[in-house]
């Protein structure tokens, strides 16, 4: 990262200390208890005596291996934190005081998400000594906007602070983005008067390598002065992004700014409307991950427009590689799109009895998974080969690399434990529109269930599935499953769209 100037932010020390610190080393921590079955990190104060004397043992340590950095992050209260019984302010302080004893220049890097940071911890810090990161500005942002439901009527007071987009939780597949609000956003926070303190933009998201437009959107806000409209923007985008412009190019993707890409204002959605492909089945399946707060903002018939005219448009773009992820991108988006529509003639058939409708929509279903997996492995990103050869490739021997790919494994699909998955609501929070997770697991799941909804034709009764027994297998394998691509994109998106495209 310095060799190309990039200056990194380490983790700083802000108290955490293992579960098990209080009886090996004697220190004064509440019980951290657990969190959907894993014990929790403890946390030392910063007030404690011996919170100085750690800190300073950590910071030694981390400037020996990495040296010493200008940005540290440190968010003790993000999401969890038990502020119970803790001086704000003197916990700030204790922070800060340890970062800059360990570097004098250093500034302190923390996240604005919910409550934190909390005003009186950053209060009385001096100016220049904090970067705030305003982790989902296009949605709720902290900043000082009074129209947020996350308003901070001071914002971060004399702190400096960067405008961030977070767009995508979980590292979800799918088209998903407020192009024209996001650059009002940003020109509304600029122009206001905590722009002054505002020093640049920030991507936040959970989940990288999706919609490259927002992203490109977004790095180009602070290099122009005035605002601009989304329309013209993207006019430059597509010819800088593809080399040429081309009409009907230009008005597949006027269609999605338009549509997927303008996700209303006032909504707080979690990232991407979710392929049903992907969620755990049930009669009133709709969001896959549990706190997605989607909703039907746009036509689906819009996407699978212009996932045609995209088609139409492939084979003068064959072999542009820009080009060719674009196509099989939204053409997936098309396939989720028009597996959701199946979804729903699949849950009427049921309702009426029909059986011979049931069995076309729930063959079709089935279908739609098993195509958009074949259409996804003609493009590495959207391989799972690829995501756990990564995994594998980080360990030095068997073992290791047997457990990184486990890991690897259980963050796409169950999270954790089955108290994680369930009780916690965790299953599929990450989960992965991808070529070998759609036929091993997403179908499997579709099937066993759909299978057991048939035998009420037939007069018997559906039994309910244990989802998580069906899951764990898939998470302790360790077959290789290939990363690169397979197929041409240009052949196989045209192919699949003609089968999925409207009259």
């Amino acid at each position: 990262m310095r060799e190309y100037g990039i200056e990194p932010v380490l983790p700083g020390y802000s108290g955490m200390v293992p579960h098990n610190a209080k009886d090996r080393l004697g220190l004064n921590v509440a019980d951290p208890g657990r969190w959907n079955g894993y014990p929790r990190p403890a946390f030392l104060q910063p007030t404690d005596p011996q919170f100085e004397r750690i800190a300073a043992l950590y910071y030694r340590e981390m400037t020996r291996l990495y040296g010493k950095a200008s940005y540290y992050s440190m968010d003790p209260f993000h999401e969890g934190g038990n502020t119970s019984g803790v001086d704000l302010e003197a916990a700030g302080k204790a922070i800060w005081k340890a970062m800059k004893q360990a570097n004098p220049r250093a500034a302190w890097v923390v996240q604005a998400w919910g409550a934190n940071p909390r005003p009186q911890m950053i209060r009385n810090l001096p100016a220049g000594d904090m970067v705030v990161l305003d982790l989902f500005s296009e949605s709720r942002p902290q900043w000082g906007d009074p129209a947020s439901s996350w308003y901070r009527k001071e914002g971060f007071g004399q702190h400096d602070w960067l405008f961030c987009m977070l767009l995508n939780y979980g590292g979800n597949v799918g088209l998903h983005g407020k192009m024209a609000h996001l650059i009002e956003e940003f020109y509304k926070a600029k122009d206001s008067s905590f722009g002054k303190t505002l020093k640049g933009v920030g991507m936040t998201m959970e989940g990288i390598e999706n919609n490259p437009v927002m992203y490109e959107l977004l790095c180009e806000l602070p290099w122009r002065e005035q605002r601009f409209s989304k329309d013209e923007w993207l006019e430059g985008y597509l010819k800088a992004r593809y080399g040429k412009s081309d009409s009907q190019v230009s008005q597949a993707w006027m269609l999605l700014s338009n549509t997927i890409y303008n996700c209303p204002a006032a909504s707080t959605q979690q990232g991407t409307h979710e392929s049903i492909l992907c969620a755990r089945p049930s009669w009133k399946a709709y969001q896959v991950s549990s706190w997605s707060e989607m909703s039907d903002y746009y036509d689906p018939a819009d996407v699978i427009r212009a996932a045609g005219m995209m088609v139409d448009a492939a084979e003068r773009f064959r072999g542009n590689n820009n080009f060719e992820y674009d196509l099989v991108d939204i053409v997936r988006q098309a396939v989720a799109e028009k597996g959701r529509l199946m979804y729903r003639v699949l849950v009427d058939a049921y309702k009426a009895g029909d059986r011979e409708l049931f069995k076309l929509s729930f063959d079709r279903f089935l279908r739609l998974i098993l195509m958009q997996d074949r259409l996804l492995a003609t493009r590495p990103e959207f391989k799972v080969g690829r995501w756990l050869e990564s995994a594998r490739n980080l360990g030095s021997t068997e073992e290791e690399k047997d457990w990184y790919e486990w890991n690897a494994r259980v963050q796409i699909t169950t999270w954790g434990n089955r108290v994680a998955a369930d009780d916690g609501g965790l299953h599929d929070y990450a989960h992965r529109e991808w070529n070998g997770l759609l036929r091993d697991f997403y179908y499997l799941r579709w099937k066993t269930w759909l299978d057991e909804q048939l035998k009420s034709f037939e007069g018997g009764q559906p039994k309910a599935i244990d989802f998580y027994a069906l899951e764990e297998p898939w998470t302790l394998k360790h077959n290789s499953y290939a990363s690169e691509a397979e197929g041409n994109p240009v052949d196989i998106a045209c192919e699949i769209y003609r089968e999925i495209k409207l009259p």
